[in-house]
């Protein structure tokens, strides 16, 4: 009977050096859990931030796609002035161009007369008063 008390003792002992390793283990178990919630709030606090950096440059990029279609009106309103003007300047360039045409016309008439008159001029000086 001893001998089965003695084998029960150890038996319990194993039974209890196993509970102590099994305890061992839930508590670096639980350990690393615990550094994994840590983690895994900190991952949650970063994702937090990226969201709200995502929001912002979601706001910059409407603003700037604001910016870039008023940009986009005036340089087509800016286009259009641009081609009345190069209109414009096309048209008097027309005008100036007939101008100066009639002013060499009349300047030729011009030099004509003159050189008719100085002949005559020259004619009257060589007559005899």
């Amino acid at each position: 009977m001893e001998e089965l008390l003695g084998k029960i003792l150890n038996e319990l002992k194993d039974l209890k050096n196993n509970q102590n390793k099994t305890n061992e283990k839930l508590e670096t178990i639980d350990s690393r859990l615990g550094n994994v919630e840590s983690r895994l709030g900190n991952v949650e606090s970063r994702l937090g931030n990226v969201e709200s950096d995502v929001h912002i440059m979601k706001t910059q990029l409407k603003e700037h796609g604001q910016i870039l279609s008023s940009l986009q009106k005036a340089s087509e309103f800016h286009k259009a002035d641009i081609d009345n003007l190069t209109s414009q300047v096309a048209h008097l360039s027309g005008e100036m161009k007939s101008g100066f045409d009639e002013l060499r016309e009349t300047n030729r008439s011009l030099f004509e007369m003159y050189g008719y008159h100085e002949a005559e001029i020259s004619k009257l000086r060589r007559r005899p008063v």
